[in-house]
């Protein structure tokens, strides 16, 4: 069973709205979710080789979504 591995968390705000960035890796894949604080909805996800291209994906996607 593969485990996450370099999990991490922030916090941003992206057009006023307070938000959760969450970046992990599983096998050789990594993993980004941009959930909104409150109520806690996930908003946008991403999937990359670096963690750094995942979270690039999932911030676009969310400041696409959030206006």
């Amino acid at each position: 069973m593969t485990r996450a591995e370099g999990y991490s968390e922030r916090k941003q705000t992206i057009n006023g709205y307070e938000v959760k960035i969450t970046n992990y890796r599983v096998g050789p894949t990594c993993h980004c979710t941009v959930a909104n604080v409150n109520p806690g909805a996930n908003i946008a996800r991403g999937k990359a080789d670096t963690p750094e291209e995942a979270e690039k994906i999932a911030l676009a996607k969310a400041r696409q979504r959030i206006k």
